[in-house]
């Protein structure tokens, strides 16, 4: 089973988001910030990460940083509310695979789950 990591600091968007990725067959892990993100990234594997941008201690882009400089391969799909095609470009400079805005569409998220995965 795929291993999905949903990092997001709001408890209702990820109880969302792991209804969403449970409900299609995958296995869902959570983390509150982006720290807590790469904890779980340096200790266990995820096939993807769908990653919030505007979280405490660490941000999204902090966390796309941090992969980028390390090299890491970890397919990330963001998740933010922030609609800038200038955000969404920075995004993808650092390496996130897509960005999709909050709150996101079930089949739309699903299917950029099945695409990368």
């Amino acid at each position: 089973m795929k291993r999905i990591l949903i990092v997001d600091d709001s408890t209702f968007q990820r109880k969302m988001v792991t209804k969403m990725v449970t409900g299609a067959g995958y296995e869902a892990h959570t983390a509150q910030n982006g720290r807590e993100c790469l904890e779980s990234l340096e200790r266990e594997w995820f096939d993807l990460v769908l990653l919030d941008l505007n979280m405490p201690e660490m941000d999204g882009l902090q966390v796309l940083e941090h992969m980028t400089d390390r090299e890491l391969q970890v397919p990330m799909i963001v998740l933010t509310a922030d609609i800038q095609d200038s955000t969404r470009k920075r995004c993808m400079g650092l390496g996130a695979a897509a960005v999709l805005h909050k709150p996101p569409k079930q089949a739309e998220l699903v299917s950029e789950v099945e695409r990368l995965l």
